[in-house]
């Protein structure tokens, strides 16, 4: 879902519908969870209110028929759930690069940024996303917080790992996300996930001083040899929520 020629030009607070949806065609069965449907559906509706609004800007004939396409989704029927998604990207995409222009005229000065994001905040139920700081770097956790209240659309909050009132903290949050794999400390940390039983996600920079970080690069070999997931690279808000929405999807359907 993150390929360039898929999303290009497509507002964010539209894509961000879309890995919930894709994922959970790809991972979901007839017998899904209760609450893994709900979560499927409360985003298809925002994707579909979301397909209307912007049709409101840029006027074409396409979006009455993509909204048509979304009708016939169900999460009792996910095998044709990722196909459809991946194709209404693509058509979403050559109409937003053929009205580039009016597209961005709209989000700048006629606030459709804003009207899709009070959409979402009004159709979707938001995820709270918990940031370990285990690595004493403030400065990164309010910037990772930052993007994930600001961009990806989550409630956020940032802990130390040492905090009195980590074990309650964890049990209120929906989803944990450790700030580095570089402290040792890691390998202990990640067994919280099994401990109360909540998805998460281990953040890897391997750059230090512009050398690889070959202590990252161990402890990620580790974490992901036993089923941790592990993010290496730049942290981009599109990166952090499609991988934790993946992440989250796939955790409501084990």
């Amino acid at each position: 879902m993150r390929a360039p020629n898929v999303i290009k030009d497509i507002p964010l607070p539209l894509v961000r519908a879309m890995p919930t949806l894709y994922y959970y065609g790809c991972f979901a069965t007839q017998t899904a969870p209760p609450e893994a449907k709900i979560l499927f559906s409360d985003y298809l509706k925002y994707f579909q209110k979301a397909l209307i609004l912007i049709s409101e800007f840029l006027p074409d004939p396409r979006f009455e028929k993509m909204v048509e396409q979304t009708d016939c989704l169900t999460p009792d029927a996910p095998s044709e759930i990722s196909h459809c998604i991946y194709k209404l990207s693509l058509q979403l995409s050559q109409i937003c690069q053929q009205n580039k222009e009016r597209l961005q005229q709209a989000l700048e000065r006629r606030n459709l940024n804003e009207s899709l994001r009070k959409l979402f905040d009004q159709s979707i139920e938001k995820r709270s996303v918990l940031v370990i700081d285990n690595q004493n770097d403030t400065h990164f956790a309010n910037t990772i917080v930052h993007q994930l209240k600001g961009n990806c659309f989550y409630r956020a909050a940032s802990i130390s790992p040492q905090s009195e009132g980590i074990a309650d903290s964890i049990m209120r949050n929906d989803f944990l996300l450790f700030l580095s794999a570089a402290p040792q400390s890691i390998h202990d940390e990640v067994e919280w996930l099994k401990i109360y039983d909540k998805p998460g996600l281990v953040l890897g920079n391997l750059q230090k001083d512009r050398k690889l970080n070959q202590q990252i690069i161990r402890n990620g070999a580790w974490l992901r040899s036993r089923g941790i997931y592990v993010l290496f690279k730049i942290f981009t808000p599109l990166r952090l929520f499609t991988t934790i929405d993946k992440i989250y999807v796939r955790f409501l359907l084990q």
